[in-house]
């Protein structure tokens, strides 16, 4: 089992991100976790992944973490609050209550032990996603201007 944290640290966090490297180094998780910084080679990253975990508890109206990993194919565990709770279905991955650390440790236990599921999840995703396409995106708006210009 691995948890590999991507991304940049912004000025506001960087105490956070210092607290949870000195938690990883106190329990001698070095072997099993990672902070991977900022990276150019995201796509490569969800392709290697499992499992994408948005553990966001500030919510975000859309945020692109989701939908990419989607994208891809990679099952999704996300926060039940902001617009990853309209994102995600039942039949494309999961969703916890960020108050409720056990239900993310369900899903993550089920997700990590059902290959099965987890394939599951990917093709649901893919199919999902598309419903975010920027191709759909502007189909919509067309309509929309369609309807309201006559």
């Amino acid at each position: 089992f691995q948890v590999v944290f991507v991304g940049d640290v912004s000025a506001n966090d960087k105490a956070y991100n210092t607290k949870l490297q000195e938690m990883v180094t106190a329990y001698q998780l070095e072997d099993c976790v990672l902070f991977a910084g900022p990276r150019r080679d995201i796509p490569d990253l969800y392709h290697a992944a499992d499992i994408a975990l948005h553990a966001s508890t500030t919510p975000e109206p859309f945020g692109l973490v989701v939908p990419e990993a989607m994208s891809v194919g990679t099952p999704v565990i996300a926060t039940s609050i902001g617009g990853p709770r309209e994102v995600v279905t039942s039949s494309s991955g999961r969703v916890f209550d960020p108050k409720d650390p056990t239900q993310l440790a369900d899903h993550l236990s089920t997700l990590t032990q059902d290959s099965s599921l987890r394939i599951q999840l990917s093709e649901g995703a893919q199919q999902r996603v598309e419903e975010f396409s920027l191709t759909r995106h502007v189909e919509q708006m067309e309509l929309m201007y369609e309807e309201v210009l006559g």
